[in-house]
């Protein structure tokens, strides 16, 4: 069912100690557990993004406000829990520093959206981040048991792939890897081919 804009009663996505309200729009969130990035990307209309806590019911602010075709960024600790004062804490409970989140304008959107037409876009991501997101997409786990392939960028879309066994076919064409599939665990080693 879509979700149409109600001025009356804001939809709000929370997800991973932030909140992102609707002001009228399209919008997709990327928080999953483990990620070491955040990302809100607004596709038409605006949407209003703080930490889970800061906003009251009064319309007030207190948070970044993103239009159209414009992308949040968050880096983050993976293990780091975020409260609703915005500070964010490891298991320890130590403080930590996340860095400044960054605001940026993106020419295409297809990287945000695609996950609807069963697309996965990659731009300029690392191995470990396409195996995240493969395991997310396939319900699979993953285990790279060769520490050079977190040096591999990736760049490039899977358009209809339908399995974890059409996407690794897909990536060691390009990749010098060999893979074992066994029940819902994906092995990945690097091949003896040198990684520049």
């Amino acid at each position: 069912m879509p979700v149409h804009h109600d001025g009356k009663l804001p939809f709000v996505v929370k997800a991973r100690g932030y909140r992102v309200r609707d002001v009228g729009t399209i919008f997709t969130v990327s928080a999953y557990p483990g990620s070491s990035s955040w990302v809100a990307a607004v596709m038409e209309g605006k949407v209003e993004v703080s930490a889970d806590g800061d906003s009251s019911n009064t319309g007030e602010q207190k948070g970044v406000v993103l239009t159209r075709n414009e992308v949040l960024k968050i880096r983050q600790n993976a293990g780091a829990t975020v409260r609703s004062n915005g500070a964010r804490y490891t298991p320890d409970r130590q403080s930590i520093d996340i860095g400044t989140p960054q605001v940026t304008t993106a020419e295409h959107m297809e990287k945000y959206q695609a996950w609807r037409d069963n697309t996965l876009v990659f731009e300029e991501e690392s191995f470990d981040d396409v195996a995240r997101r493969l395991e997310r997409t396939f319900n699979v786990k993953i285990r790279i048991v060769s520490a050079g392939l977190s040096r591999i960028i990736y760049t490039g879309k899977f358009t209809r792939v339908q399995s974890i066994e059409e996407a690794m076919k897909i990536i060691r064409e390009t990749t010098p890897i060999v893979y074992e599939i066994k029940k819902d665990t994906v092995t990945i080693r690097q091949t003896k081919t040198t990684i520049e």
